[in-house]
Parts: structure tokens; sequence; C-alpha cells
């Protein structure tokens, strides 16, 4: 929660500390695959260590950001980016599994993992500043689950009705 300090220099020590925790993220789960130390278990709680950070780094911008220009509209902005966050978890990794047409290769392995995109997050904090990742933040993440839920109940009911044909 350094983020929701608000000033310039916690701010880029929260962007520090937020990259090299994701570095850090990323290691282990290299060292895991590389040793074979991996579980479904371990991917699971990985997963979700993944969303908390994302969803309290937001929280936290949208704290530390409500002292500025936003106000106090800055918290709402920065709930309504964690929802979409919590959202595309859900979506990605509870509802519907390997089942994101046109994002899983034949193993069922997501090729291109949204997470990744949280690399973004402290270089955008430190160019732009709070303000300007909260705003389009609470946005697009919001409108991609949404999206995403609403591709993956399309795709429910096409299969639905393919087995009724059949």
């Amino acid at each position: 929660m350094i983020f929701a300090q608000g000033s310039g220099t916690w701010t880029s020590i929260g962007a520090g500390v937020f990259t090299f925790s994701a570095l850090l993220d990323r290691a282990d789960g290299e060292l895991a695959r590389q040793t074979g130390r991996f579980s479904r278990h371990g991917h699971r709680y990985d997963l979700l260590a993944d969303c908390l950070a994302g969803v309290m780094a937001f929280v936290g911008l949208g704290i530390g950001a409500s002292g500025g220009v936003l106000g106090p509209m800055a918290v709402v902005l920065g709930v309504m980016a964690s929802a979409g966050i919590g959202g595309l978890f859900w979506e990605i990794n509870v509802a519907a599994p390997g089942r994101l047409p046109g994002w899983t290769g034949r193993n069922g392995r997501v090729l291109a993992d949204p997470d990744d995109g949280i690399f973004a997050l402290p270089l955008l904090v430190l160019c732009f500043g709070a303000e300007a990742v909260l705003v389009p933040g609470s946005m697009v993440t919001p409108t991609a689950a949404l999206w995403l839920a609403w591709r993956r109940r399309l795709g429910a009911e096409a299969r639905r009705r393919r087995d009724t044909v059949s």
C-alpha cells in the first residue's frame, strides 16, 4: 500500500517495489517450472497473489491520488479498476479457464496472459502520474472483464445449440 501514501517520492518507491515484486513473481514461477517443483495448488496460489497485487495497487493509487485533482473520485476510480482486475481474474481463471476463444493454444494454455500487462503499471505511474493511470484503468479493466464474460456466454450458447442439433 505504498501507493496510498500519495506523494511523488512514495509513488516512485511504490513503482519500484511493485516492479521488483512482479519480477520476483515471474522468476519463482520459471524456477518452479525449470526444476519440476510446480503444482496446481502453487499455480492457483500464484494467480491469486497476482490478482491481489493488482487490486491492492489500484486501490492504493486511488487512495494516494485522492488528495489531488480527482479528489475523492480517485478512490472510486481505484476501486473500479480493482473490480475490473478481479473480474478479469474470475473470467480467465475461474469461470472458463482455458476456454478463451483465440487466446488458448492446442494444449489449452493461455497464449497471451493479460496479467503481463501489469508490468506497464509502474512505468505509466512514473511517467504520467496516478491520475493518468486511474482514469483509463477504471474504464479498461471492467470493460475487458465484461467483454470476456459476454464472449464466454456467447461461446456457451453456441456449444449448447450445437449439442442440441447433434
